[in-house]
């Protein structure tokens, strides 16, 4: 299988909204504070445009994974704008953030996520990042594996109540 992971293009709006519906109907079913949309609650047109725009603004990019010319993924990455307050408590360092992640199911397991990751990685490096972060769903078990394997270590835990 050929694995080519590329810009977006608007030819991929199509693909990128369909994912973007998959990623948040996961988590609708696996969050159990039941705080994701479901599917049909959620624009996913807006969701993803408002996504791509903010990594536009922040020195971001969209990367679009192919598999033998199939759109199997994407993913969106910027650049962490550090305030003040975060200059107090941490050593200066420039970071991006994976804010979007996404394999469609049947090019899981087969080293697509990891040439994404791999590209994400590659732009931030090229821009002087020192350090990349991502979040997930805790009830996510698979993101949690394969972000580990990616070397990805926990450095906050959210904890949730409703009221």
């Amino acid at each position: 299988m050929k694995i080519l992971v590329r810009e977006y293009r608007d030819a991929d709006w199509d693909e990128v909204t369909r994912m973007t519906v998959s990623i948040v109907d996961l988590m609708s079913q696996i969050d159990s504070h039941k705080r994701f949309r479901p599917k049909e609650k959620f624009d996913a047109a807006q969701y993803a445009k408002l996504s791509m725009e903010n990594a536009f603004r922040h020195q971001g990019k969209t990367f679009i994974a192919e598999a033998d010319g199939a759109v199997a993924g994407y993913g969106i990455g910027f650049i962490v704008e550090s305030d003040e307050r975060d200059g107090l408590n941490k050593f200066p360092a420039k970071q991006g953030f994976i804010d979007a992640f996404f394999i469609k199911e049947e090019f899981r397991g087969r080293s697509v996520a990891e040439k994404l990751m791999a590209s994400i990685e590659d732009y931030f490096r090229s821009i002087g990042c020192e350090f990349s972060s991502v979040a997930s769903v805790a009830a996510n078990e698979a993101a949690r594996k394969f972000y580990g394997k990616m070397g990805y270590g926990e450095q906050y835990i959210d904890f949730l109540k409703k009221l």
